[in-house]
C-alpha cells in the first residue's frame, strides 16, 4: 500500500471497458491525461470497469497514474462518474452496479453526460428539425425488401450497425453493370475492421450472405455517397463539441480524417489518418468554397447538440462526422455520445488537444458545484486507498 488519506478534492470516476494487458482498462492514454489534468484543476480522477464495482462493500476499485506509473485503489462512489466505456454490455452491467451502490448509500449517481440510442433513432430525431433534415441522407432499417428498393433507385448502398463504432461491420453493396457472372460486389469492413471483398450472381445471393453477416443486429440502410477525395481516398469531417465549465455547448476543433484509396470509411481505427482540415478543404473545393462549408459544420455543430438533449437528456460532449461529396455538398453523418480526439494529437493542433481533455473536466466541476456543493465545500468525502 502507497498510500491512505483523506481525499478533500472532489473526484471523478471514468467508466472504461474492460482490456486486456497488466492494467485492464480501455484508453489508459486518455485516462493518464485526464488524471494528470484533473490534479492542476484541484480534481482526483480514476479510472476503472465493471468488474470493480462492489456494491455491497460501496467502494470501487480501479487504478490511478502516479510517479510514471498505473497503481490499483480503492474508492467510494465518485461525485461525477464519466462514462467511456464503448461495450454495450459491459457498461449496461455497470450503470446497474453504480445505481445500486448509489441507493444503498443514499446519494445520487451522477454522471457527466448521458449515452444516445442507436443511429435509427437519432437520425429520426434530428430529421424533424427543418434546420437540419436538408443535411441527412435518406435512411432506412434494414430489410430485404428495403434493400432490394433501395438498390433499384442506386447503384450502391452502405449498411452499418445502428450501434456500431469505428467502422466495423460496415457494408457496400453494388451493382455492377456490364460484369457477367457476378453483377452484385460486397465491400465491408469484419468485426476485427479487416476489409474484404466478394462477388455474387444474384441479390438473393447477396442478401442470404448480409443476413448472415448480421446476424439479425439491427443495421441501417443509405445509398452510397461518393464522400472521396480527387485522388479517390474517403474522407470526412470530425467536429467535436463539448460543454466548458459554465455547462455551454463549445466547439472545441475540427479535422479530416482521410482513409487509404479504396477504403470504405475513413476512420483512424480502420487505419486512416487524421489532416488538418481548413488546408485540406481548400485544396479539395477551393478558398471560398471551404470556407463557406466549414462555417456551415461550426454552425450545424451548435445546432445538433440542444436538439439531442431535448430528446435524450443531458450530454457533455459529441463527436459529429461530416461528409462533402464531389460537387461539395454537406452531410451529417454520425453522431457520437463516446467521441475520441485523437484527431487533434494527429494534426499537431496542441491547443485542441488540451481543451478536449480538459473541457470534460471542467464540466464536471461545474456539475459538482450544482448537485453536491456542500461535501465539495466542507471536503467530507470518504478514504480514497492506493496500492502498488
Amino acid at each position: 500500500m502507497l498510500d491512505l488519506h483523506a481525499v478533500s478534492k472532489p473526484m471523478l470516476g471514468v467508466l472504461v471497458s474492460t482490456a486486456r494487458g497488466s492494467v485492464p482498462i480501455g484508453e489508459p492514454g486518455f485516462c493518464r491525461r485526464l488524471i494528470r489534468m484533473g490534479r492542476r484543476l484541484g480534481i482526483h480522477v480514476a479510472a476503472f470497469n465493471a468488474g470493480g464495482i462492489h456494491p455491497e462493500s460501496g467502494r470501487i476499485n480501479g487504478f490511478v497514474h502516479r510517479d510514471g506509473a498505473w497503481h490499483t485503489c480503492s474508492f467510494p462512489l465518485p461525485d461525477i462518474i464519466y462514462n467511456r466505456c464503448c461495450n454495450y454490455r459491459e457498461g449496461r452491467t455497470a450503470r446497474s452496479r453504480l445505481r445500486r451502490m448509489a441507493s444503498g448509500l443514499g446519494r445520487p449517481c451522477t454522471f457527466l453526460s448521458g449515452s444516445l440510442p442507436g443511429k435509427w433513432r437519432v437520425y429520426v430525431t434530428l430529421r424533424h428539425d427543418s434546420r437540419l433534415s436538408g443535411y441527412l441522407p435518406l435512411t432506412v432499417q434494414f430489410s430485404k425488401d428495403r434493400l432490394r428498393d433501395l438498390l433499384s433507385r442506386h447503384q450502391s448502398v452502405f449498411l452499418k450497425p445502428q450501434s456500431g463504432m469505428q467502422g466495423k461491420r460496415t457494408l457496400c453493396l453494388q451493382k455492377q453493370y456490364n460484369s457477367g457472372e457476378a453483377p452484385f460486389s460486397l465491400r465491408g469492413r469484419d468485426r476485427s475492421n479487416r476489409p474484404f471483398f466478394l462477388a455474387y450472381s444474384s441479390f438473393d445471393e447477396a442478401y442470404d450472405w448480409i443476413a448472415a453477416f448480421i446476424r439479425g443486429r439491427p443495421y441501417i440502410i443509405q445509398p452510397f455517397l461518393d464522400l472521396h477525395s480527387s485522388t479517390g481516398r474517403p474522407f470526412d469531417v470530425r467536429a467535436l463539441v463539448q460543454k466548458d465549465g459554465k455547462g455551454q455547448w463549445t466547439l472545441t476543433g475540427t479535422a479530416v480524417r482521410e482513409g487509404e484509396p479504396g477504403s470504405l470509411t475513413s476512420n483512424l481505427h480502420g487505419g486512416g489518418t487524421a489532416r488538418e482540415a481548413a488546408g485540406y478543404l481548400q485544396d479539395q473545393f477551393g478558398t471560398q468554397k471551404a470556407s463557406s462549408v466549414l462555417k456551415k459544420i461550426n454552425q450545424l455543430s451548435m445546432d445538433i447538440p440542444p436538439v439531442l438533449e431535448s430528446r435524450y437528456g443531458r450530454l457533455g460532449e459529441l463527436g459529429i462526422d461530416f461528409g462533402i461529396d464531389r460537387s461539395g455538398r454537406l452531410w451529417i453523418l454520425e453522431v457520437n455520445s463516446k467521441p475520441g480526439r485523437a484527431v487533434f494529437t494527429e494534426i499537431g493542433d496542441q491547443a485542441g488537444a488540451v481543451a478536449a481533455v480538459t473541457r470534460p473536466l471542467l464540466y464536471a466541476r461545474h456539475l459538482m458545484h450544482r448537485h453536491a456543493p456542500a461535501a465539495i465545500r466542507t471536503g467530507t468525502h470518504a478514504t480514497f486507498q492506493v496500492f502498488s
